[in-house]
């Protein structure tokens, strides 16, 4: 089943490439991004590691350049919806938008002499179907870490596994309410990061501090959503097995 499905999205991220290469839009780069990841999460199950990982580096830096547009995607959403970005800062933001969208589409130029389904993949050790009572364990263990520590590293780590997760269910077809359950915890900690990511880039020309002002109490909303969250999962006792 997970052979399978890694062969299926081999053909669904070429055909976001081919997509992507041809428009280049927020909802392309941002569905091309998911893809990679995708595929990414199955590759991590298969054997022969050692072959895998050059096809792993090659998405990843796929993957950080399309990051590189869709930063200034969501930084440009959340500037418009906050009405407060003047002139010189949209202008900024559109330029850096599309000098990082000219280094991805020659990265995508380029994939099609890498990107395609290995062969050796057929006759590679079995898939290495990861525990998922471990994985529970870690999710617990890493989730009352976070919300103890309450500092930057451990919400980055704790977002980064739960995504990881999800996707490694979606691939096995496994516990469907966890699923909606990471979902919410995945999106209050994604408005987190986006706040921060557009803060940061901000901080580039030390200008408009309404602005700034503005994303951080977003933040800080984002966050009380994560931590209301948790402390639901947590008082419900719904652990998954």
């Amino acid at each position: 089943m997970v052979l399978e499905k890694t062969r299926l999205l081999f053909a669904h991220l070429e055909h976001r490439i081919q997509q992507t290469g041809q428009h280049c839009g927020e909802e392309h780069v941002h569905e091309l991004r998911i893809a990679v990841r995708r595929l990414d999460g199955a590759l991590r199950l298969q054997g022969h590691r050692d072959l895998v990982k050059p096809l792993r580096r090659k998405l990843r830096k796929l993957f950080d350049r399309a990051g590189a547009v869709r930063d200034c995607d969501v930084a440009s959403q959340l500037f418009a919806k906050s009405q407060l970005a003047n002139d010189v800062l949209t202008a900024r933001l559109a330029a850096e938008r599309e000098s990082a969208a000219g280094c991805l589409g020659k990265f995508l130029r380029k994939c099609s002499r890498w990107l395609a389904f290995p062969e050796w993949l057929e006759a590679s050790d079995p898939p290495l179907m990861p525990d998922l009572s471990t994985m529970s364990r870690k999710f617990w263990r890493l989730g009352r870490k976070t919300a103890k520590a309450k500092n930057q590293r451990s919400l980055h780590r704790f977002r980064i596994f739960v995504k990881r997760h999800r996707f490694r269910l979606e691939l096995l077809e496994e516990h469907p309410a966890l699923l909606e359950t990471l979902s919410g915890i995945q999106s209050a900690l994604g408005r987190v990061q986006d706040c921060r990511m557009a803060r940061a880039m901000l901080q580039k020309s030390k200008t408009n501090w309404p602005l700034f002002v503005w994303l951080k109490r977003r933040e800080q909303k984002a966050l009380h959503s994560f931590y209301s969250q948790w402390k639901d999962l947590s008082a419900g006792g719904n652990r998954v097995r």
